[in-house]
């Protein structure tokens, strides 16, 4: 496999596959002013640099004599130009870029949105059963109507794990001794 697709080796260390270490790795290969003998330039990273190279310069490529078939490894034994690191830089680039931004939390916390969900139907439940006791007095147990209530309101908009009936449980027993601890 190695000689076929030009990777040094395929060890855990060259099979970073998640967002944040392929950032980290293209931000080094990106510095690097001879990217391609990066020591981080090699199984996914250097599988995901061929792939953008060929995208975006494809015609250079074929220009210094990479095959379409072949790595950019070969490369390394040529003699480029400080402009063909400069490309080889920038696509580096590019990618950190992209994997930076895959690697950011996208919208709110999933923990606090369900908290303030809960709250929320916390208030509409004790509107709708007229209590005039506090909303941290619901009950948190498997057969508490407020939690089934709060598990029928989830169903439809969240997935099967977020809003099954021990998860709200212990949402609404973690909401519950925090508010209590607060006060």
């Amino acid at each position: 496999m190695s000689a076929c697709y030009g990777f040094k080796d395929l060890t855990p260390s060259s099979l970073r596959t998640r967002p944040p270490e392929l950032a980290a790795d293209f931000k080094l290969i990106s510095q690097n002013k001879r990217p391609l003998t990066s020591k981080r330039c090699h199984g996914i990273a250097e599988s995901y640099l061929n792939q953008r190279l060929r995208v975006r310069h494809g015609r250079w490529l074929k220009d210094k004599g990479v095959a379409l078939t072949s790595s950019i490894l070969h490369l390394r034994k040529k003699r480029l130009k400080l402009e063909d690191h400069k490309l080889i830089q920038e696509c580096a680039y590019e990618l950190h870029k992209l994997f930076e931004a895959k690697s950011r939390k996208r919208g709110p916390d999933i923990k606090s949105s369900q908290s303030a969900a809960l709250l929320g139907l916390a208030e509409i439940f004790s509107r709708a059963i007229k209590s005039k006791e506090s909303i941290f007095i619901l009950p948190h147990s498997d057969e508490s109507q407020f939690i089934q209530f709060c598990v029928a309101a989830f169903e439809p908009y969240v997935s099967a794990g977020e809003c099954s009936q021990f998860a709200l449980e212990q949402a609404w027993k973690r909401l519950k001794a925090k508010n209590i601890d607060a006060s």
